[in-house]
């Protein structure tokens, strides 16, 4: 039998099967598979296989106001439903581990799904504040769970209190092994807070503390180039953004923005080299953000200053 991530309020209860079931799959957006109507991967119980699970990317929304940028998320959206593979946390459920402990392989496959839910702002407020509520509860039976911790800071970040996210995931950092899950989006998300707090150098530190577990982790690249840029350092920030464009996401569990990949990294080169007088190199960069963002006005003004006739 195989499930899907669905779950009765994340309790470890047994699944139907998934016969017929069907997921969109993908062409390749900036390294990761985008939505495209008409592919099908399709997973039967008539289709005999090992034991394995998949891994299926999950693309968000972004809210109205554009935050949330095109993040995209790795999840297990299909596992054997057995008795000894149970969820596990009560809020932001893990099913990895159940998988781990069964020795049930994990595989990556080629689908991405779409999340619509929890654009709308007042949605997206009620949703936090029952889960920090779930989470401060859980923080108390399994006291300096890295896992829970990590996820009472994500909620501080999302509602920009910087100083309470730090708490919460500089507590985490300890608990968290190199090569967990977790890890890498830690630094991050404490670098992110250093920088909204002006200490660009705090921020740098962390970065730097990262970068010694993946040298090629693109978000922290990121995070460091602003940090320098902010600090008045546009070449260090340059080196930075230059190192992503030779990157693609790999397969290891992470939720990114897809940006930082492509538009986002070229919007940046092209200001630089505006500021240093290198015109040419600003404008070739231009029509790359503006074909991921077609409705981005900045990159639409200098793509037709581009295209205008000279007199």
């Amino acid at each position: 039998m195989i499930g899907t991530a669905s779950r009765a309020g994340g309790r470890g209860i047994p699944l139907p099967s998934l016969r017929g079931a069907v997921l969109i799959a993908a062409p390749r957006k900036n390294g990761v598979e985008t939505p495209r109507e008409g592919e099908t991967f399709r997973a039967t119980r008539s289709e005999p296989c090992p034991p394995q699970a998949f891994v299926v990317r999950c693309a968000c929304d972004p809210g109205e106001d554009g935050s949330g940028g095109d993040t995209v998320v790795d999840h297990i959206r299909l596992f054997p439903i057995r008795p000894d593979v149970r969820w596990t946390y009560r809020v932001h459920e893990q099913i990895l581990p159940g998988l781990r402990q069964a020795g049930i392989a994990v595989r990556w496959s080629d689908v991405v799904v779409r999340h619509t839910g929890y654009t709308d702002p007042a949605l997206r407020g009620r949703k936090l504040g029952r889960d920090e509520a779930i989470l401060r509860e859980e923080l108390e039976d399994r006291p300096g769970d890295p896992f829970v911790l990590f996820n009472l800071g994500s909620i501080a970040v999302e509602r920009e209190d910087w100083a309470t996210a730090i708490g919460f995931l500089r507590r985490s950092l300890p608990g968290s092994g190199p090569t967990d899950s977790i890890t890498r989006k830690l630094f991050s998300l404490i670098a992110r807070s250093y920088q909204m707090l002006g200490d660009y150098n705090g921020a740098l530190g962390v970065c730097a503390e990262g970068l010694r577990v993946d040298s090629d982790d693109a978000e922290l690249l990121f995070r460091k180039a602003l940090a320098h840029r902010l600090r008045g350092k546009p070449g260090d920030a340059e080196a930075c953004w230059r190192k992503i464009f030779g990157l693609k996401r790999v397969q290891q569990f992470s939720s990114v923005d897809q940006g930082i990949y492509g538009h986002l990294t070229e919007r940046n080169l092209a200001a630089l080299a505006a500021e240093r007088g290198d015109q040419r190199e600003s404008l070739t960069l231009w029509p790359g953000v503006l074909a991921e963002c077609p409705s981005d006005q900045e990159a639409g003004l200098c793509v037709r200053r581009i295209e205008a006739p000279v007199d």
